[in-house]
């Protein structure tokens, strides 16, 4: 979502979500985060991850398997060392990369099943997911609202390699 047409110093907001197939949809809560930040505090902050990712020859950092010492950490699992100096650094390039807003949204999935079977909502929203990107897009809505004009939104939401164009 663009807030107000693009130059460097306006704000922009990014909802990404990582998600892991672990426990294989029975995990007791799903949710998504997302949060709000000028454009080029991202540059910055994507340029610093992908050299921290590219210096220990890391393709993609999923915490589940860094922590589990699996993928590409499982040559990792006894280097306390090396664990702890690359997580580290990772926590930097966040800390020194300011957040305007954070943005976070959470189903039950029991209750999700629940209300699910009685008023078949994943036939219109379609999933768990769909819900949280859609709260998460009206959490900046009302942050952006707050804050000034009205904004021109664009917006666009990306699934795998899918891209959807909204707006």
């Amino acid at each position: 979502i663009w807030i107000g047409d693009y130059s460097p110093g306006k704000l922009m907001l990014i909802c990404s979500a990582y998600f892991d197939a672990s426990g294989k949809g029975k995990d007791p809560i799903l949710s998504v985060a997302g949060v709000i930040s000028r454009m080029r505090t991202w540059v910055r902050f994507e340029q610093q991850w992908r050299k921290a990712l590219a210096r220990e020859h890391v393709r993609e950092f999923h915490m589940t398997d860094f922590a589990a010492s699996k993928g590409e950490f499982i040559k990792w699992k006894d280097d306390t060392t090396r664990r702890s100096k690359f997580f580290g650094e990772l926590l930097r390039i966040i800390g020194n990369n300011v957040i305007v807003a954070p943005l976070s949204a959470s189903i039950e999935m029991d209750a999700w099943r629940e209300v699910d079977a009685a008023f078949l909502l994943s036939e219109t929203y379609h999933s768990p997911y769909a819900i949280c990107g859609y709260v998460l897009v009206l959490q900046a809505l009302r942050w952006a609202q707050n804050r000034g004009p009205k904004p021109r939104i664009k917006s666009s939401l990306r699934t795998g390699t899918a891209r959807i164009k909204l707006g």
